[in-house]
């Protein structure tokens, strides 16, 4: 149906009044649309308020999977590639990386993200996506005990960590993805903010990592 010209409007006058309208709010005819926050943006906002983060991505050859495998003494382990979000202050220091892991519970997946001290212990863990029954998800208390905790005994569910009456798997879940995130930080090194350590430290967790 065309405009109707009883109501003093011609096809060109409407589009001449249309351009200037246009021409006099250029903000709102031309600006891109607004970026969202992604489930990452948002996990990485509040894990590291008042910090620029970067994402890095690192090439895993065989002989860093052979090290991360020891290091977090799981053979299954065989990633091609990982990606680490390293966080600075407002001063440019390193206070932590953060790396999201996606694995499987029972039958269906979780996706955690693992906060790292630049000294290579444990910062947090965050459930970003849970797709079990959430009466399987452990209990806050299990993820407080994960802090401060470094790789080897203290990470194995029923020998140096104690998990939640109810959610077995879950807890055994995590520990594993904790070690792999650990191993991971050591392995790609400053490249992730991981401090560096010498190769005694680095025998003593291999050893505890086999016991």
């Amino acid at each position: 149906m065309g405009l109707d010209p009883s109501l003093g409007f011609s096809h060109s006058g409407a589009l001449a009044t249309l351009l200037l309208a246009i021409l006099a709010c250029p903000l709102l005819a031309f600006a891109a649309p607004e970026k969202k926050a992604t489930v990452i943006d948002k996990a990485l906002a509040k894990a590291f308020p008042d910090c620029e983060v970067k994402r890095v991505a690192c090439k895993l050859d065989k002989k860093a999977v052979g090290q991360v495998r020891k290091l977090a003494a799981q053979k299954s382990f065989n990633k091609k590639a990982a990606f680490a979000y390293v966080a600075r202050d407002a001063d440019g220091k390193i206070v932590g990386t953060a790396f999201f892991d996606a694995h499987k519970v029972r039958t269906k997946r979780e996706t955690l993200m693992v906060l790292v001290n630049p000294s290579g212990t444990l910062k947090g863990v965050e459930t970003v996506v849970f797709q079990e029954p959430p009466e399987y998800i452990a209990q806050d208390a299990f993820y407080a005990s994960l802090e401060g905790r470094s790789q080897g005994r203290k990470l194995q569910l029923g020998r140096g960590l104690d998990g939640t009456t109810g959610a077995t798997l879950t807890c055994r879940a995590v520990a594993d993805c904790t070690r792999r995130v650990l191993a991971l930080h050591e392995v790609l090194g400053e490249r992730v903010g991981c401090q560096k350590s010498d190769e005694k430290e680095g025998v003593a967790r291999l050893a505890d990592s086999a016991r």
